[in-house]
């Protein structure tokens, strides 16, 4: 029995919604204004516009956009806005603890002083070098020297012309300095003494007397001559210290005098430059000189206590920075202590402390992949403790020194004074907030970014002029009009929604940018709507191996599926796979039946066989029990449902998980119990509900040519075609070609409502209503599927009676 489909095909029109290009107010986007990034996306903008405002410890913010989505540079372009309304704040640098080197300080200094006070205690440092060497050995300083000096040398001097005048001389001997004869500069013996007149011995003897007393008192005082000598040549080199530092480093200490916050440590700098004098006064390195711009001091020199470690340096900012990680490391975020050598011993010291973004950012945004922070040892946690103490702490990890015996350096905190953008998508969102207790504490604010508008042609306007900014950004050529209509069905296609547009930048700006190369190659001055058909289909080539390979095993007939004929229990299911490019196919499923245990509830009715064989999901398992839900509700209402029923993806040998393939399932065990052939002509798509709707399902227009493609490699017969849910419709973006074939007759899309319409499309059969005596009319599929579940319920109780008389005779019940 055939019946007339009530279901019409889709028209042509239908598949595939195509811009009206005559109604753009432009020939090519040239004519644009291209300033609007983030069209569509008002509400993000406000949650960033908010959070970037409140200047409170929590309200950073967490942008829902998936880092390739292409928002990553709409995102910067507002932050860059909202940033040149701020001015920089302050510089940040790290100087010398004279009370305690392993514990450097932090500064805080206006924005822009930090390079030029840097600048200045380099010159300093350099000045002293050149400087101090000349004073202290210029002939003035000298001669105070030797001034000190004579004073002690002329006593000592008088005394030896005396002892000369007198024929004796100071000698050293055992017992210490003594005065003795001396002739021809030798000492006299006894024997010449013995030759003396009694009157010459006496005066000797007097003479020595006279000048060893005087030789004894000169010992006694010599040792605090010396200290008086060296307390005096100090005080010299004191006062000579003093006034070279004052008038080389003077000025900069009288530049940063007061409340300056730089004021107490250029004051301690002073006085250490006074005190250790001698580490200037080294000669100057004529070959490698101490220029400014070569001036690095290591670790080992001694003037590195004397300069500023400039770590944020905001001279040059005007605003507030906008800051992009997408590679966040613990280093990278909250900074490093590096490790030098002095001599092959490891050392450290304030010097060596390198800033991260969260120093850099200092006053701004630093915007940073969520994903990538979540893959970096340590980094998640470095950010979090920074924001929840609202302080950045260099604390390098033993792990990242090395030797764990080494002391290491802790610098003095510095507080977190920018906003942290993370970006990520939904799931990770969800994620952060689940895993982590104190995340909605830390990141407060969302900014939910939209990835799709309605398509209206005020926003196709917006849309081209969303690609006049790509374009001008990627230094592309413009695009014309036709291009742009081209350009919005793609991205509508991209929504998978025709009454949308898809706001993915990161695909939109892929597909113009070969678009472009393709247009230079054909010498052109602007893209057009060819150069644009012909990037999204190099595109789609490129990456249809694996859908070739797949189809391949089906016109083969490795794997099994009809496009033509009639069979029970048999439907041409359809499904998506595909790993970066996704791609429709057909499979086919199967029912089988037979009565089962109707009294048994806990025995399954309907056997999931992807379940059972562990390569099925839980959303279709769900779909198949929704099956037995269905068929219970819709037939025989008062009897059991003694049905065991078998449901299979045949030569499926990947996991199958989704309810889309839900409604082929059961039209499969329909036309299994009611015995009647489905055209395999057809292939269908679509969820089903408990009481027999169609419901909307995802990627419907791979499915559609997924099975297209089938059918025209073996040949378009025009009875073809493909069931979808109705709710669809408004998803359809189709391929011209498909559209083509469509219009010409040669293929068929369908939208059904209810199992009921795709039944009757399938077997050419009426599936029948319930009449007034709520009975299914005779020759129709839901009369012939309640006759076998009633012969099925009825067999089985007749089978329990026959159970029953035989157990009650064998028991004597």
């Amino acid at each position: 029995m055939s019946t007339k489909i009530s279901v019409k095909p889709l028209p042509a029109r239908s598949l595939r919604r195509l811009c009206e290009t005559t109604r753009l107010p432009f020939k090519t986007t040239a004519e644009l204004d291209a300033k609007e990034w983030l069209i569509g996306q008002e509400r993000a903008l406000e949650a960033i516009s908010f959070g970037a405002g409140v200047d409170r410890p929590g309200y950073n913010i967490f942008a829902i956009s998936p880092w390739q989505s292409g928002h990553l540079d709409a995102i910067t372009s507002h932050l860059e806005t909202l940033a040149a309304d701020q001015p920089a704040q302050h510089d940040w640098a790290y100087i010398h603890n004279f009370d305690d080197p392993r514990c450097p300080r932090a500064l805080r200094l206006p924005a822009g002083e930090g390079r030029r006070l840097a600048r200045r205690l380099d010159d300093a440092i350099v000045q002293l070098r050149r400087t101090v060497p000349l004073i202290f050995s210029s002939d003035e300083y000298r001669a105070r020297i030797e001034e000190v000096e004579r004073e002690m040398n002329d006593v000592i001097q008088n005394l030896q012309d005396r002892a000369e005048a007198n024929s004796v001389a100071i000698m050293a001997s055992e017992s210490g300095l003594r005065i003795v004869p001396v002739s021809n500069g030798r000492p006299v013996s006894a024997e010449e003494l013995g030759g003396l007149s009694p009157e010459d011995r006496r005066r000797l003897e007097i003479v020595i007397e006279e000048l060893q007393d005087e030789l004894d008192r000169i010992v006694e005082r010599l040792p605090e001559w010396e200290r008086e000598a060296r307390e005096r040549v100090e005080e010299l080199k004191t006062e000579v210290a003093s006034r070279t530092v004052e008038y080389i480093v003077g000025p900069v200490r009288e530049a940063y005098s007061g409340d300056h916050p730089v004021a107490d440590h250029l004051d301690r700098i002073y006085s250490d430059m006074i005190e250790n004098i001698e580490v200037f006064a080294e000669e100057e390195d004529e070959e490698e000189g101490y220029g400014f711009a070569r001036f690095q001091p290591s670790p080992g020199d001694p003037c590195f206590k004397y300069r500023l470690n400039v770590i944020v340096d905001q001279s040059e900012t005007g605003s507030a920075p906008v800051i992009l990680d997408d590679h966040p490391t613990y280093g990278s975020l909250v900074g490093v202590v590096e490790q030098s050598a002095d001599l092959g011993s490891p050392t450290f010291d304030f010097l060596s402390i390198k800033p991260g973004l969260l120093h850099q950012a200092a006053g701004g945004f630093l915007v940073i992949d969520v994903e990538e922070l979540l893959t970096m040892p340590l980094a998640w946690e470095a950010l979090k403790r920074a924001l929840k103490t609202g302080a950045i702490s260099i604390d390098t990890p033993r792990d990242f020194i090395g030797d764990v015996g080494m002391e290491k350096l802790e610098p003095e905190p510095i507080p977190v004074t920018c906003k942290v953008i993370l970006i990520g998508d939904r799931f990770m969102h969800y994620r952060m907030t689940v895993l982590e207790n104190d995340f909605s504490q830390i990141f407060r604010v969302i900014a939910d970014f939209n990835d799709e508008m309605p398509w209206t042609d005020e926003n196709v306007v917006l849309f081209a002029g969303l690609v006049a900014r790509i374009a001008d950004r990627d230094g592309l050529m413009p695009f014309d009009r036709m291009a742009i209509g081209r350009l919005v069905e793609e991205g509508s296609r991209l929504s998978e929604d025709a009454e949308k547009l898809s706001l993915m930048i990161g695909p939109l700006s892929e597909i113009m940018g070969e678009a472009d190369h393709r247009a230079a190659l054909q010498g052109r001055s602007a893209v057009t709507a060819q150069d644009v058909d012909a990037a999204v289909y190099g595109r789609m080539r490129r990456g249809d191996l694996l859908k070739e390979r797949s189809h391949e095993y089906i016109l083969r007939e490795f794997i099994q599926v009809q496009t033509d004929g009639m069979r029970v229990g048999q439907v041409n299911g359809l499904v998506v796979t595909g790993l970066d490019q996704l791609f429709g196919r057909p499979s086919r499923i199967t029912a089988t039946v037979r009565m089962g245990q109707g009294n048994t509830p806990e025995i399954e009715q309907i056997v999931d066989i992807q379940k059972e064989v562990e390569m099925g999901g839980a959303s279709h398992s769900k779909g198949v029990m929704i099956l037995g839900a269905y068929l219970r509700a819709n037939y025989s209402p008062n009897l059991p449902l003694c049905l065991s029923a078998s449901l299979a993806f045949e030569q499926s040998y990947s996991f199958v998980d989704g309810d889309s393939a839900s409604v082929a399932e059961l039209c499969a065990l329909l036309s299994a119990l009611a015995g009647v052939p489905i055209n395999q002509a057809y292939a269908i798509t679509g969820a089903i509900s408990q009481m027999g709707e169609v419901q909307t399902i995802g990627a419907v227009n791979e499915k559609i040519e997924g099975y297209f493609d089938i059918c025209s490699a073996r040949g378009l017969t025009g009875r073809q075609g493909v069931l979808i849910p109705k709710t669809n419709v408004k998803d359809l973006m189709l391929r011209r070609d498909v559209v083509a074939a469509v219009e010409k007759g040669r293929f068929a899309v369908y939208a059904v409502d209810t199992v009921n319409e795709a039944l009757e499309i399938l077997t050419g059969m009426p599936a029948g209503s319930r009449g007034r005596n709520g009975s299914f009319p005779k020759g129709s599929i839901n009369r012939a599927v309640e006759d076998t579940l009633s012969s099925f319920a009825k067999a089985r109780f007749e089978a329990e009676k026959v159970a029953s008389k035989v157990g009650r005779s064998v028991f004597g019940a």
